[in-house]
């Protein structure tokens, strides 16, 4: 059982697009250092996975 009604999930979800806009905002916004293939975090990742959403 989820804490929401199937209805509501269905009415609620996120659609590829919403994802794809949330994912290219989160990029173009994103400190210059998450560019950098050096750092940090472009070796270990920013927490956001594309794949994570998408099924291939």
């Amino acid at each position: 059982a989820h804490p929401e009604s199937d209805a509501w999930l269905a009415a609620n979800a996120l659609t590829e697009q919403d994802l794809a806009d949330w994912y290219q905002h989160a990029w173009q916004y994103a400190p210059q250092d998450l560019r950098d293939p050096d750092s940090m975090p472009a070796r270990y990742g920013t927490g956001i996975d594309w794949n994570a959403f998408h099924d291939h």
